[in-house]
């Protein structure tokens, strides 16, 4: 397996390419993409200046300097997916990536390397085209030129960006340790060893999924905790704080008021005399006079 230094910038080139020609990737140009493929050979150019940062023990993610901390090398189906030559390399924003992101760079044994990833399968090597473009071919049988590799150390990163990685599974994973030095082979890779390489690079990232889901629910939990502490304290506080209540205001004593005869306006009603209106009436002269009674008890007349 090969040693990589995380905090190392790396020059690629290809067998079939030489020296002349590196492998670069560019800025996100295109909707969170940029493309990759080889051109003439510039170490000072921060689009061949890439970074492999172990994801696990066997996987890797690939970014260049240019493309950013963010822009990742993945592939993606070009016109049709059933086609050979049709399924290319980019860099894209981790956001857009699948397991393509994820690379395993396997030694021939001849001290080059070739390129696979979990979306793929071990069935399929990073190969270089003829026109200096690049592909995923199915064509693998030794000796494939465009799809042997090998590793120039260019220089150290010292990027605080470029010391974590972000994936859709979980963010700003911790830097893995790593052992510096340039790629080294020690035995050529056969089908089986890279199989079980590709198992347990994705038995690591599930295992990854689940210690993000632990780690967020354990924040969302410290967060809960926090808060029902500060809610305590205020009640505390409250509580213990003295209430001022207000001076008692007073009134002035309500007496009955006397009204000043002085301010008294004496009003009389005028009321015109009134003269009461009514026939005359006159007695009959038939009237017998009233008799009274005498000592005697009889009536005198």
């Amino acid at each position: 397996m090969a040693n990589f230094n995380s905090n190392q910038w790396y020059q690629l080139t290809a067998v079939s390419e030489s020296t002349d020609l590196s492998m670069a990737g560019t800025i996100l140009y295109d909707h969170g993409q940029g493309a990759v493929f080889f051109q003439v050979t510039n170490t000072t150019h921060p689009a061949q200046q890439w970074q492999i940062y172990p994801f696990n023990s066997s996987t890797y993610i690939l970014r260049t300097k240019e493309s950013g901390h963010d822009g990742y090398l993945c592939v993606a189906v070009y016109y049709n997916g059933t086609t050979p030559g049709y399924t290319v390399p980019q860099v894209r924003n981790y956001t857009l990536t699948d397991d393509s992101m994820f690379w395993q760079i396997t030694p021939w044994g001849d001290g080059t390397f070739y390129f696979t990833n979990a979306a793929n399968g071990t069935a399929w090597h990073l190969d270089v085209l003829s026109n200096t473009l690049m592909s995923m071919s199915s064509n693998i049988t030794a000796p494939q030129d465009g799809q042997r590799y090998s590793f120039t150390q260019l220089g150290a990163i010292n990027d605080k960006a470029f010391s974590t990685i972000n994936t859709p599974l979980a963010t700003s994973i911790p830097t893995s340790s790593t052992t510096s030095g340039s790629p080294t082979g020690t035995a050529p890779a056969s089908a089986t060893s890279a199989s079980a390489t590709n198992t347990s690079s994705s038995s690591s990232s599930k295992g990854l999924s689940s210690g993000a889901s632990a780690a967020i629910g354990a924040s969302i939990g410290a967060v809960a905790l926090i808060a029902l502490i500060i809610v305590a304290w205020v009640l505390h506080r409250r509580r213990k704080r003295p209430v001022s209540l207000a001076d008692p205001q007073y009134l002035p004593p309500n007496f009955p008021q006397e009204l000043q005869t002085s301010e008294v306006t004496k009003y009389e009603m005028q009321v015109p005399p009134a003269e009461l209106q009514g026939p005359l009436a006159e007695l009959q002269g038939n009237t017998s006079p009233v008799k009274r009674p005498d000592a005697t008890g009889y009536n005198r007349i």
